[in-house]
């Protein structure tokens, strides 16, 4: 069975996932916008959708989390996903 999904929310992750460089963890401007304050992020530019928007691609570089006083930093500067 298989299940083929299509719209322009799928174009955009397709569009993000071609500018990636492998192993990154790239967001679309509507996720930063959600994880602003537990991330910190670098700008990669403007991406065109198939809409003619634009919109900002950013990278992940660390994750900040709080919890119980306590404060967790996770820094990305090694890939998060490895080829088998």
């Amino acid at each position: 069975k298989y299940l083929t999904t299509f719209g322009e929310e799928v174009d955009l992750a397709s569009n993000i996932e071609k500018r990636a460089k492998p192993g990154l963890l790239y967001l679309s401007e509507a996720t930063f916008e959600k994880v602003k304050d537990v991330v910190e992020l670098e700008g990669k530019g403007r991406l065109k959708r198939n809409s003619g928007e634009e919109i900002m691609v950013y990278v992940v570089n660390t994750i900040r989390l709080q919890k119980d006083n306590l404060e967790f930093v996770i820094a990305l500067k090694t890939p998060v996903v490895h080829d088998v």
